[in-house]
């Protein structure tokens, strides 16, 4: 079953929306980046966000700089990472299921 996500479109012809398809969590994702920002004291200066939109679910770390590096690695650990243990594929114990 597939659910539509309504997004707004900016659209100097009409002002409506566009449908956004979207089957089950995880299909599509939204990020963005916030900053730079003052300096906090364990030196992260911006803040990384994305949100799953079938739930609309959003994640955000403080990052040090806006490196490709650094967006990786929060969507490695806190994106996919997070997405393959919700799916199911690891069981109480930490153990990959076949």
């Amino acid at each position: 079953m597939s659910m539509d996500v309504i997004v707004a479109k900016e659209d100097s012809d009409n002002n409506g929306t566009n449908p956004i398809k979207v089957g089950q969590p995880y299909d599509r994702l939204g990020m963005d980046i916030v900053g730079p920002l003052p300096k906090t004291r364990q030196g992260n200066q911006y803040i990384v966000i994305a949100t799953e939109y079938l739930t609309k679910w959003p994640e955000a770390q403080a990052i040090p700089d806006a490196k490709a590096s650094s967006v990786v690695s929060f969507f490695y650990e806190e994106i996919i990472m997070l997405s393959w243990v919700s799916s199911g594929n690891l069981d109480r114990t930490g153990n990959t299921l076949c």
